[in-house]
């Protein structure tokens, strides 16, 4: 069985165009996912990226213009002008990582709950008391989810995925890493499936 390595980070707007596709396509080739939070701000600093508000006029209208294309394309219903984005994601992806460390079997729609919140719903994942609601919302239990905010194991995780992606050659979101092979964006699926497909012979 392959194994997906899922970069992301949950305020992420690719990504979440991404994350349910990657988990059909998942299921269907047979291969797990491994789920790798990012802080973004430290992997732009390693790799030279730069924070959306950081960027060009031009290059931050071509994005809105693409994510138009391809919110039309897959009928995909998303805030372009979300209440709470830019958002500090921080306390979101803790509690993400320590679900994902636990073995909590919905860390996937644990995710996909954080992204829609900021994508569709207009909550704030920068506030902690939002973020354990969701997290309760997806089945986590509230002190398990209060636990992971303050927890060194899960906070140092972080900090490891971000060097393993540095060390795989991942500079954004989302990112799909297949032994050593990275398909970066939402409209790579394609070609990580067809990786997959010939990884099974």
């Amino acid at each position: 069985m392959s194994t997906i390595d899922y970069y992301f980070w949950l305020s992420s707007d690719w990504s979440f165009l991404g994350h349910e596709r990657l988990h059909r396509l998942a299921a269907y080739h047979g291969a797990s996912i491994r789920y790798l939070p990012v802080r973004h701000r430290e992997l732009f600093a390693a790799t030279g990226g730069q924070l959306l508000g950081d960027r060009s006029s031009q290059r931050q209208a071509y994005r809105e213009a693409e994510l138009r294309r391809w919110c039309d394309r897959l009928a995909f219903p998303l805030n372009m002008s979300p209440r709470h984005f830019p958002v500090d994601n921080e306390a979101a992806l803790r509690v993400v990582t320590g679900a994902a460390l636990n073995g909590f079997v919905a860390t996937g729609k644990l995710i996909e709950a954080y992204m829609r919140a900021v994508w569709q719903e207009e909550r704030n994942i920068a506030d902690n008391d939002v973020v354990i609601e969701i997290a309760s919302e997806a089945g986590l239990r509230p002190d398990q989810a209060l636990r992971f905010l303050s927890d060194p194991t899960v906070i140092e995780e972080l900090s490891k995925n971000v060097r393993s992606a540095e060390r795989h050659g991942v500079f954004g979101a989302p990112s799909y890493v297949v032994n050593d092979t990275v398909f970066w964006g939402q409209d790579r699926l394609d070609f990580l499936a067809e990786h997959l497909l010939r990884l099974r012979g």
